[in-house]
């Protein structure tokens, strides 16, 4: 097909569109499922949300390893911590509900969703993990590794990272923030038991979904009792994240009429009240947390879900920007990023201290940064790149998957 293909992705979720394709898909499907995936947008805000969780474990380390932090520059650095961080995450997963919905919109088949979800989620999945490996055999047992995320670094957590359940089994070392993988493969496996009890029909497969979203919350209190250790928070915080995913997954296949519905909110107000709410929740009730979960933080992943949902939504309804090198760039390296800022920065700042370097907060915040940024785009020319070309090839020779009739209720 002629024009230049992209790909508007989630977290780990991808789905490219032809220019040349538009105006059948559009026809097909209506206009909602293909403006997501030409909008520059997405990939802006997961770009942008990949750097805020970055700055957010730098500046942890930063901290750790500056002798009396202090100045200005310090103080308000600590007052946005806070807003470098889960509610990050919090954001990723609704973005993955979204894309991985709306490309599931389009034509499904078992096989081919299997596939299309493992391809992108482990190439650069294994190459992190092995960073990690390097990282932390370099650092074994040594006084110069930073104390920051040393748990887990055994041949078992390794294996797990790799498999991408270490969010479940515990984390490997330096690859600890990578633990929502784990979340996005269990979501992958409702979303694909959903479509095929709902016979590819994705709005009908939000109804089996929900009920097992209900089902896990149910059984939530019995599994957080069986996974008390702090060190295997996974399992109930991946239920708790469940309805955020789903309400993505909405948001995706009822886009016009929720468009039509928020046009009227300004685009401004929607990310201030987002940013309110989070500072309300923060300050008077502690949120958000990830260890320890129970039904109060489940309706607050929600609430803020929810919220950011509206917020996107709002942004969407206003005219598509023209696409620019920016957006592409903060697209492309958010996963690459999200990976890897764990061993880089934790390699970083082993090597500084094995070379001696004590620099001031400032410097060393930035060294941490500039190497995270440089480490994603390395990875994302060398590796995601190629990957996405290889996946491109094979899904264009692989036999069609059922493809959804525009007359056919989704």
């Amino acid at each position: 097909m002629p024009g230049q293909c992209r790909a508007a992705s989630a977290l780990v979720g991808e789905f490219p569109l032809c220019a040349g394709s538009k105006g059948l898909l559009t026809r097909a499907l209506g206009a909602s499922i293909v403006a997501k995936f030409v909008d520059p947008r997405i990939d802006r805000l997961r770009g942008l949300l990949a750097i805020g969780v970055m700055l957010g474990h730098a500046f942890d380390l930063a901290v750790e390893s500056t002798t009396q932090p202090s100045g200005i520059f310090f103080s308000i650095a600590t007052r946005a911590r806070p807003y470098c961080g889960f509610i990050c995450v919090v954001g990723f997963i609704v973005l993955s509900g979204y894309c991985i919905a709306a490309s599931t919109a389009r034509s499904f088949s078992v096989g081919r969703y299997g596939f299309m979800r493992v391809s992108r989620l482990y190439p650069l999945l294994a190459v992190a993990v092995l960073l990690t490996a390097v990282v932390e055999w370099s650092g074994f047992q040594s006084p110069d590794r930073p104390h920051m995320w040393r748990s887990g670094i055994d041949p078992t957590h390794f294996f797990m990272a790799l498999a991408g359940l270490s969010g479940f089994n515990g984390q490997f070392g330096a690859l600890a923030p990578s633990y929502t993988i784990s979340f996005e493969l269990m979501y992958y496996l409702v979303w694909g038991v959903a479509m095929v009890s709902a016979f590819a029909r994705p709005r009908r497969a939000l109804v089996p979904a929900t009920i097992i979203s209900l089902a896990l919350i149910i059984l939530n209190k019995p599994i957080r009792t069986g996974f008390a250790d702090p060190a295997h928070f996974g399992p109930p915080l991946a239920i708790a994240l469940l309805p955020v995913w789903l309400l993505g997954a909405g948001l995706a296949l009822f886009e016009q009429p929720l468009i039509r519905g928020v046009r009227v909110i300004p685009v401004w107000t929607g990310w201030i009240t987002v940013g309110s709410a989070f500072t309300y929740a923060l300050r008077r009730f502690d949120k958000p947390r990830s260890v320890g979960v129970d039904y109060g933080d489940i309706l607050y992943f929600m609430i803020m879900s929810l919220l950011f949902g509206i917020a996107v939504a709002a942004w969407l309804a206003r005219p598509r920007p023209q696409e620019n090198r920016a957006d592409k760039w903060l697209g492309e390296i958010s996963y690459p990023l999200f990976l890897a800022h764990g061993p880089v920065i934790i390699g970083s700042q082993l090597l500084m201290n094995r070379l001696g370097f004590e620099l001031p907060f400032e410097a060393a915040l930035t060294v941490l940064i500039v190497a995270s940024v440089l480490a994603a785009a390395v990875l994302a020319a060398l590796v995601e790149r190629p990957v996405m070309a290889w996946r491109r090839r094979v899904k264009a020779r692989a036999p069609k998957a059922r493809r959804i009739p525009a007359a056919e209720p989704a």
